[in-house]
């Protein structure tokens, strides 16, 4: 057995706070704030302490909706001590969204921020197991004004944690390895977002393994929501390994660089558009001097080279989701040969198969579905839905919903979301790889690729664009470019040109959103222009 529950939060946390007790584990860079394992320790077990205090037990679920800041982290640990299972709320969730969530988790208790407050207020009606409001950042006169509306009680964080002891939390039962130590709700793409019941175990095998080139020596640039596997596992793997974290309240290209260099940060990420948004920068003289030494990289660029060159830094990458915890892995030495998601990692199996689960040949694409060897590394399930995952786990394999093929060697290569692919006159295409060519044009900052129904059948491709500053690009001027880039079926037919794409708070593009309203007015159609691919 590889686990023991020495690796749960609350465990983990008393021996940094006894080994390490003055050294800094995290510190904000908005505002310079900053904790101490030991002030940690000593803040979280009154969080736990505080919680006992208002009846919540063990295994019992309490919502948190904070900014991108240390309390986001704090909470988590203070659910841990005692226990119970944090629920990050996305702090971009509103209306119904929001009371899927609130009601989903059967959370009595919710951490909020006050800048928030008011959302849920508007949903209070809609709410039927929340009881208490612990607001953060809030004044005693916005805190009465708050009172008047509701009949759910409401009080300030200081009141919450006055008068509670700092010491450990007694408990009945130790926490198990096997426990869950938080609900991650996952974006809903098809119906509503699900909770992913994430394990301590699964927690210390994110952070062993997508972060293994990272130790207590190193400091940790993270700008990434409470609600992502990205701050969780970099989280836990500092915490375990005794190294620091710099947080900021979101990601900003032109604030990255200038952070790194001041806190003097040596290790980071970037997922999705980051990595383009860092890389079209303009050059400067002084890029290879920074203390970066290596990032994770998610998904891999084209570019992931010359990055490495510019930047004079290390960079990884591996496949992840919320469900699981990464099971293939690339080190930096080994991009130089080959840009996959890497090798599959030992304790794992995996295949890709067709839409009836067979096995599909080396070099053809199918859906990556898997088995881990060691249990409890995988989600336990999603939260109060069986159903949902018993489908995920059809014929006892884990279904990604991810298309990939795989060579000779073995190494994985990630073509696309099974969702996401688009079927056009019998051709299948991945939307990442037409994305991948639009952004190599000079002119574009980022683009999102879908499908959209046709007239013919199937779909055809439609190429959402954001220009670099604004700046003027013909329809027409881009389908030459791409001519000569990509197969005729996968050039666009239909292009629009936006100012800005719709983004989760990790800068994921949402799609679904895309998709609601593809043909408008400001859709310009390629055939309709009379230009020809073939």
């Amino acid at each position: 057995m590889r686990f023991s529950n020495d690796i749960v939060i609350r465990n983990l946390l008393e021996k940094q706070a006894d080994q390490n007790p003055d050294k800094v584990y995290m510190q904000q860079v908005e505002d310079g704030g900053s904790f101490t394992f030991k002030a940690l320790y000593e803040l979280t077990n009154k969080i736990g302490h505080g919680l006992q205090v208002v009846g919540v037990k063990q295994g019992e679920t309490v919502l948190t909706m904070v900014p991108i800041r240390l309390e986001s982290v704090y909470l988590w640990f203070g659910c841990s001590t005692i226990g119970a299972i944090e629920v990050p709320v996305n702090i971009a969730y509103k209306g119904n969204m929001l009371s899927h969530i609130v009601n989903d988790s059967r959370a009595k208790i919710m951490f909020i921020d006050v800048s928030f407050v008011e959302r849920v207020l508007k949903e209070i009606e809609n709410l039927s197991y929340l009881e208490c409001l612990v607001l953060l950042n809030c004044r005693e006169e916005q805190l009465n004004s708050f009172k008047v509306t509701t009949n759910v009680e409401i009080r300030l964080w200081e009141s919450f944690i006055e008068n509670v002891p700092n010491t450990q939390p007694e408990m009945e039962t130790p926490i198990a390895y096997s426990d869950a130590a938080c609900l991650l709700y996952t974006s809903g793409t098809t119906g509503p977002s699900k909770g992913v019941i994430w394990t301590y175990a699964q927690g210390y095998e994110n952070a062993c393994a997508g972060a293994s080139y990272l130790d207590g020596n190193d400091t940790f640039y993270s700008p990434f929501p409470s609600n992502h596997i990205s701050q969780k596992l970099f989280v836990y793997r500092f915490l375990d390994t005794g190294g620091k974290l710099v947080i900021r309240n979101g990601f900003s290209v032109r604030s990255f660089w200038r952070d790194i260099r001041k806190y003097q940060c040596t290790g980071s990420g970037l997922l999705g558009a980051m990595a383009d948004f860092i890389y079209k920068q303009p050059e400067s003289p002084d890029d290879a001097d920074n203390p970066l030494r290596a990032i994770f990289l998610v998904p891999l660029i084209k570019e992931v080279n010359e990055i490495r060159k510019r930047f004079n830094l290390k960079v990884y990458t591996f496949f992840n989701m919320t469900e699981i915890c990464p099971v293939t892995f690339m080190s930096d030495e080994e991009l130089n040969k080959n840009q996959s998601c890497g090798l599959i990692r030992e304790g794992f199996e995996a295949r890709l198969v067709d839409d009836d689960d067979q096995e599909v040949p080396t070099g053809k694409v199918g859906e990556l579905i898997l088995r881990p060897q060691e249990p409890w590394v995988f989600m336990r399930g999603y939260w109060r839905n069986p159903g949902k995952t018993a489908e995920t786990w059809q014929n006892l394999w884990m279904h990604t919903g991810d298309v990939f093929y795989k060579d000779e060697e073995g190494h994985f290569y990630y073509v696309d979301r099974k969702k996401d692919a688009i079927r056009r006159r019998g051709e299948n295409i991945s939307s990442m790889e037409v994305e991948r060519e639009i952004i190599a044009h000079p002119t574009v900052l980022e683009c999102a690729v879908i499908g959209v129904p046709s007239e013919y059948g199937e779909e055809e491709v439609k190429a959402v664009i954001v220009t670099m500053n604004g700046q003027d690009l013909q329809p027409k001027d881009l389908i030459e470019f791409l001519k000569e880039r990509m197969p005729y079926f996968m050039i666009p037919r239909f292009i629009e040109f936006v100012k800005t794409l719709p983004k989760t708070p990790t800068l994921k593009v949402q799609k679904t959103s895309l998709r609601e309203n593809a043909l408008n007015q400001e859709t310009w159609d390629r055939e309709k222009a009379g230009i020809k691919v073939k």
